[in-house]
């Protein structure tokens, strides 16, 4: 059996290997009952198993010198970009066209607030809000709502909406489902039958809300004032430790005790003012990678066919 076995891979490796040598492939095209095989490894395509290169002529070549993406070289008024593959190309390609992301979006915490100190003392005798695990904690931004996004017991019906997987139930608890933060916190404020909660609605004045931190986890929500004050991508300038932005910020915004936090792609980065604008501590890599979405988009790029490759 075993033997039959290692026969079986020994030959489905060998054909692999042949379809991609153009001309084996060529003649298994030909052998009756392989053109399948042929076509499903892909030999058949031109070029689809071989390293591809992208060109791209800029308007503006100016911009060129601030794109930074691996195996890419610029040329003049030429962005090269060297692919491992028809796949890769692809990749490259979708991240050439997507644009940079933006506008992005600054907000004033609010550090502590009398809604959040009465939340907090209120948490304490709340059974519901530690089933739902919410707590009111401080960090270096200020107090916030911390909600984990894990799993937990919940009615069946719920989990069937949310396409739970079912098998894991405990008669008259329920079934064990992941219940992201946001649902938590929807739940606790406005009751969800399904996650055994009540309504506990937060007085919280016109012209604040809720933000996360992260909405990818969303463990953490701060208080913040609205309206937020936008910032086009155009405006950002990358350095070392993050981004400066041209931008102006209200007087209210800089005083020292209030701290800002900008939204980037769904996280927030803490904002401080400088003349002109603000810095955004974002670290050096999503600097690079904003300036370089930025860049591309600015650069004009048009993409030259096979013909004009070489």
């Amino acid at each position: 059996m075993k033997l039959a076995l290692a026969i079986v891979v020994a030959v489905v490796l060998a054909l692999v290997v042949a379809v991609r040598i153009p001309r084996s492939a060529e003649v298994l095209e030909d052998v009756p009952g392989l053109g399948w095989l042929v076509e499903l490894i892909g030999a058949n395509h031109e070029g689809e198993l071989g390293p591809e290169e992208i060109r791209y002529r800029a308007d503006h070549p100016e911009q060129l010198a601030r794109v930074h993406l691996p195996n890419t070289e610029v040329h003049g008024d030429m962005l090269v970009i060297h692919a491992h593959d028809a796949l890769d190309a692809m990749s490259q390609r979708d991240h050439l066209t997507a644009g940079p992301p933006g506008p992005f979006y600054a907000y004033v915490v609010v550090y502590q607030s009398d809604e959040l100190t009465a939340l907090q003392r209120a948490l304490r005798k709340d059974d519901q809000a530690k089933k739902l695990g919410i707590s009111v904690e401080l960090d270096h931004v200020g107090y916030h709502l911390q909600i984990p996004g894990d799993g937990m017991y919940v009615n069946p019906d719920w989990a069937e909406q949310h396409h739970c997987d079912t098998r894991d139930r405990i008669v008259g608890t329920g079934v064990y489902c992941i219940v992201p933060a946001a649902a938590r916190l929807s739940a606790y404020l406005d009751g969800d039958p399904g996650l055994f909660t009540d309504p506990h609605p937060l007085d919280v004045p016109a012209g604040r809300t809720f933000l996360p931190d992260d909405v990818s986890r969303n463990e953490r929500f701060y208080e913040v004032q609205m309206p937020a004050m936008q910032l086009q991508p155009s405006d950002l300038r990358p350095r070392e430790d993050g981004l400066d932005v041209i931008a102006a910020v209200p007087a209210a915004a800089t005083a020292s005790d209030v701290e800002l936090v900008v939204q980037i792609s769904g996280k927030l980065y803490l904002a401080t003012p400088i003349p002109g604008g603000l810095h955004i501590a974002t670290g050096p890599v999503l600097a690079d990678e904003l300036a370089t979405y930025h860049a591309l988009a600015a650069a004009g790029l048009h993409e030259l066919a096979h013909s004009e490759n070489h």
